[in-house]
């Protein structure tokens, strides 16, 4: 697709649609052993994006953790939608919600331990909204 505004956009309406959601179904059905995934997987986020390195493959690996934390039989099939996204989101966002993406992620992570549907699901919304807001920020630059 040629248009990477319009398909970051699109791709970003879906996981909108899905995605704080599946965070909800995460803090019922996640079991210890993947909650302690996703915490690590946050901590490595934040590190690699601390130490200047790439985290694009972390951050997808965050974003898996929920959706099979959800337990849903249907959400696997659409992880590749959700991790599709990420590397587009980065490249479209010139990689500048560093501290949005720490922030938030830490967020849904803590959420999710403790079992909080509506701080999980509030989070995760936010996340995606400041990636919407800077895409539509250098679109109608």
């Amino acid at each position: 697709i040629k248009d990477r505004y319009q398909l970051a956009l699109d791709l970003f309406d879906v996981r909108l649609m899905i995605e704080p959601e599946i965070v909800t179904w995460a803090c019922r059905k996640a079991t210890k052993e993947q909650i302690a995934k996703l915490r690590e997987l946050c901590n490595e986020v934040e590190r690699l994006y601390k130490q200047g390195y790439n985290h694009i493959q972390k951050d997808i690996e965050f974003h898996t953790a929920i959706a099979m934390g959800s337990k849903n039989l249907i959400i696997p099939r659409l992880i590749p939608i959700i991790n599709s996204s990420i590397p587009l989101f980065v490249e479209t966002t010139g990689n500048v919600l560093k501290v949005e993406t720490i922030e938030t992620h830490r967020e849904i992570a803590t959420a999710i331990a403790q079992h909080n549907a509506i701080k999980a699901q509030d989070a995760m919304t936010m996340h995606l909204m400041y990636n919407r807001r800077c895409i539509n920020s250098k679109q109608n630059l």
